[in-house]
């Protein structure tokens, strides 16, 4: 979907949805999506979610 047709009320939505399905806080989602973005690959906590939810494979601390 091209960026400019991504609306804040779609991204709020979806993001909310997307946390529930994964069973967590959309802020916390929110928070691993920038974390992401940013190269971090974790979240501060290094859980690993997105590399779990990317397909990748877990390290030893996550």
């Amino acid at each position: 979907m091209p960026f400019r047709s991504v609306t804040t009320e779609f991204a709020l939505r979806i993001l909310t949805a997307a946390a529930e399905e994964m069973g967590m806080s959309p802020t916390d989602l929110d928070h691993a999506v920038w974390q992401w973005q940013r190269g971090g690959g974790s979240c501060e906590h290094g859980c690993g979610l997105l590399r779990r939810s990317a397909g990748r494979t877990p390290t030893a601390d996550g």
